[in-house]
């Protein structure tokens, strides 16, 4: 399959890094039940 060619060809340009922070993590305070959100960066 030509997609699936492509993805394996674009996978391969980039190496393997470990993920990491960027920002500091910040304690968070939230009432029990209730919802928290943490945002990601994919690069």
């Amino acid at each position: 399959d030509v997609s699936q060619a492509f993805l394996e060809a674009v996978a391969e340009e980039k190496p393997h890094v470990k993920p990491y922070f960027s920002k500091t993590i910040r304690d968070l305070e939230v009432v029990e039940g209730s919802a928290a959100r943490f945002d990601c960066k994919i690069e």
